[in-house]
């Protein structure tokens, strides 16, 4: 979900609330338009989860813009 998603090519850029997103769309994107059903991103791998873990552990939201900007945490 993105208020104003940007295509370039095969790429699209999302602002969401959680940050920029950059997805590279595959064949299968083509498929699900081509069927009228939303787009599906794989599963993350155990490896991403730790990287966010780890990124919350030691970031938190800005109270004024929520996590549009990040701030480092004591």
């Amino acid at each position: 979900m993105s208020f104003a998603p940007y295509c370039y090519e095969d790429v699209v850029i999302a602002d969401i609330n959680r940050g920029i997103d950059i997805v590279r769309l595959d064949e299968g994107a083509t498929t699900a338009r081509e069927q009228r059903r939303p787009v599906e991103a794989p599963p993350m791998s155990g490896d991403a989860k730790a990287v966010l873990a780890e990124l919350s552990d030691r970031y938190g939201r800005d109270g004024n813009t929520s996590f549009i900007c990040v701030i480092p945490l004591g």
